[in-house]
Order: C-alpha cells, then sequence, then structure tokens
C-alpha cells in the first residue's frame, strides 16, 4: 500500500456516466472517501472472499510457454517474473502492513489477515495499479498516459482488475490524483515523496525493456501521472533501470554497481536526485537490518527493496527478508519482488515458489501480461516507429 494511508470511494454510481461526470456527482455528495478507521470495519464486517472472474475480453490469458529455445525461455520467465513477483510481494507482505518490525512473529509464508482482512495471496493496490498499467500498455501497444489513468479510475471506483473485487489500499496521493483527473480529465500528480509510482513499475519497464535507458526515462514520465515529487520521479527512473538491465540477464553484481557502464550512462543523461544516487552509489549495502526504515517514503522503499535484494541468494529468501522489515511491508515486496523476479524469474531453484505462484490471486492474468509485455517489447525493438510509440 502506498505510504500515506488507505482510502477508498464511497457512493457508487451509475455505470453509464463518464468517469468525469462520476466524479462530479460523487463530489456534490457529502464525501468521497471513508476515513481508514470506517474503511477498516466495513473490510472487517465483510463475510468471505469476492469472488473475481477475468473477462477474456480484456486482457491476455497465461498460455503455453512455446518451445522457442532456452534462451527464449529464460527471457519469458524474467517477464512472469516480474509482474508475478510484484504480486507475490505484495500478497505476502499485506499481513504486515502497518505493523512495527518485532511487534509480531516473523512471518514465513503467505497467511492473509493483517489490517485489510485478505485471503492468503490477495494482494493490495500496489498489483491492481500494475496491472492496470499492464493492461494499457498491451492494449494501446504504447505508452498512454490518459489510457492508463482511465484504467485506474475503473479500479478505483468498479474494482477494476482488483484481488477483491473492489479497490482496496489506495494511498492519499494516488487517490487526490485520480480524483482531479475525474474532475478535469487531465493529470494533476501530487508533489509527494511517497512511493506509490515505485510500487507499480514493473510492467513500464518491462515494456522499454529491450531499451534499458529508454526503461528509465518512462519509467520516470510513470510517475508523473501521480507523483511528481523529483525523488519518486528519480526512484523510478533508477528501478525502472534495474528491471529492464535484469530481464536482459545482467548479473546482479552489475545491476548493483556503482559504476555499472547503464549507471553511469543514465546520471551522465539525468543526474539523480542525490538521495537516490546514494541509493545508486551502494548506501544501503553494509547497513545493518536495524538501519533500515521501509515506512511509506520512496526513499526508504527502494532503499529496503534493495537491501534484501543485495542480501538475498533466492526469490523466497529476500522476500521473507524485505517483508519482515515490517512497516509499509507490502510495498516493500513489491519493490523487491518486481526486481527479484525479473532477475530470479518464474522458475528454477531461486526462481518464485510455485506454491506462492498457485496461492496468487489471478495468476493467470499476471502470467499472460507478462507473455504480453514481452511480446511488447519484442514488437517495439523491431518496429521501425519504437521511438515513435515511447512519445
Amino acid at each position: 500500500m502506498e505510504g500515506g494511508g488507505m482510502l477508498d470511494p464511497e457512493t457508487p454510481v451509475p455505470d453509464e456516466l463518464t468517469p468525469i461526470e462520476q466524479a462530479q456527482k460523487r463530489l456534490g455528495m457529502s464525501s468521497i472517501q471513508r476515513a481508514a478507521s470506517k474503511s477498516f470495519a466495513q473490510l472487517r464486517a465483510l463475510k468471505g472472499p469476492v469472488h473475481v472472474k477475468w473477462d477474456p475480453g480484456t486482457g491476455p490469458a497465461a498460455h503455453e510457454v512455446p518451445d522457442t529455445g532456452e534462451a527464449d525461455r529464460i527471457r519469458l520467465g524474467r517477464f512472469r517474473g516480474a509482474m508475478l513477483g510484484l504480486a507475490v510481494g505484495d500478497a505476502l507482505g499485506a499481513p504486515l502492513e502497518g505493523r512495527e518490525r518485532g511487534s509480531v512473529p516473523r512471518l514465513e509464508d503467505m497467511t492473509g489477515g493483517g489490517m485489510l482482512h485478505l485471503l492468503p495471496g490477495q494482494w493490495t493496490d500496489d498489483t491492481a495499479q500494475a496491472l492496470c498499467f499492464a493492461e494499457s500498455l498491451v492494449q494501446c501497444g504504447r505508452f498512454d498516459e490518459r489510457d492508463q489513468l482511465e484504467r485506474l479510475v475503473r479500479w478505483l471506483t468498479k474494482g477494476h482488475l482488483s484481488s477483491t473485487g473492489y479497490c482496496v489500499g489506495i494511498g492519499r496521493t494516488s487517490l487526490q490524483a485520480l480524483r482531479q483527473f475525474m474532475l478535469t480529465g487531465e493529470p494533476s500528480p501530487g508533489p509527494s515523496p511517497s512511493n506509490g509510482s515505485l510500487m507499480r513499475l514493473a510492467p513500464i519497464a518491462l515494456a522499454f525493456s529491450y531499451d534499458p535507458q529508454l526503461a528509465a526515462e518512462m519509467s520516470a514520465r510513470s510517475s508523473l501521472i501521480t507523483h511528481s515529487d523529483p525523488r519518486a520521479v528519480d526512484a523510478c527512473r533508477y528501478l525502472g533501470l534495474l528491471i529492464a538491465e535484469a530481464v536482459n540477464g545482467a548479473p546482479k553484481e552489475e545491476l548493483l554497481s556503482a559504476t555499472s557502464p547503464p549507471l553511469l550512462e543514465l546520471q551522465r543523461v539525468h543526474p539523480l536526485h542525490p538521495e537516490i544516487a546514494a541509493i545508486a552509489a551502494g548506501s544501503f549495502k553494509d547497513k545493518m537490518e536495524s538501519e533500515i526504515q521501509a515506512w511509506g517514503h520512496v526513499v526508504q522503499t527502494l532503499e529496503a527493496g534493495l537491501w534484501a535484494f543485495h542480501h538475498a541468494d533466492s526469490f523466497r529468501a529476500g522476500c521473507i527478508t524485505a517483508v519482515n522489515l515490517c512497516q509499509d511491508a507490502d510495498t516493500v515486496g513489491a519493490v523487491f519482488g518486481q526486481l527479484a523476479g525479473a532477475h530470479y524469474g518464474s522458475a528454477g531453484d531461486r526462481g518464485i515458489p510455485g506454491y506462492w505462484q498457485e496461492q496468487v490471486a489471478l495468476r493467470s492474468t499476471i502470467e499472460g501480461f507478462g507473455d504480453g509485455l514481452a511480446e511488447l517489447a519484442s514488437a517495439l525493438k523491431t518496429g521501425p516507429t519504437a521511438r515513435w510509440r515511447a512519445e
């Protein structure tokens, strides 16, 4: 969940209204959001899960990995791994959301529960927003801010691509940006250094991974839909570069090297904010767990996710380490998960455990978007209008 608290929409409005008309109708009422305490009380009153049926007309479904050679299987596994890893980290960390480190027993598996009262395998706004971006990229074949925002509004108002059937866990900055878009029809990012744009990043980096420098710039651009603080923008820029390099097979040592050629080129073209540059230089590597903070600030979240990635030798070990930092555990898990999934892939001894993949909500949908993003990246790489599609 994005730092800054959970909010959700209040009164349903007719489906035939446009998003702007829906917003205007909402804003004419007494309130567009519930207070967090009221929201939690309503969630506690729910009886059992809300089952979501995926409409095959709105996105891709996972298909069998074609036997096109070992390199292609590994590449597709990394695309799937980044998307599944984000969801798995989110679902694993959700029960520890908002808890102080050391205040609860160490978590070793998907348990569900927590302040959102989710079932095992259900995830929060981190994954739902990522799926909205993935759906937009795959269906539009390009980066389209307006289409992305419209899909986020569908998630906010109707639970589109949610693991529960309704919007769960939206943070204040994202909510305010979507409310302004619903009113005006124009993007209106907030100047908050919270982690709401970092947590959903993987689809952008994957789509443009054929050119990691472009992936970094498009990742930064994706933050500006809702979060305009330079630290949030540059955190996305740096993590986008790492995900793109990881899915292309860069070893961990190179990914996290302060002198890697891709990072040096990124810094030459667009010097990172000093707080993000310090992380890129490896400031987190020698820190003890007690020195790592994991609340909703984007700098803390990036550092915590990379710290767990640096100290782990498998997806499972790193994800357990990441979420047990507690605090904004689901988002730290999501940040770790998308990078580690791109690095380790969705299979193999060090990849995402199969039993976690089986538990995660909407698994086939998530895998399908991973496949679609891999196909999109290949098409953009070979197409004559690849650069135009990034505009």
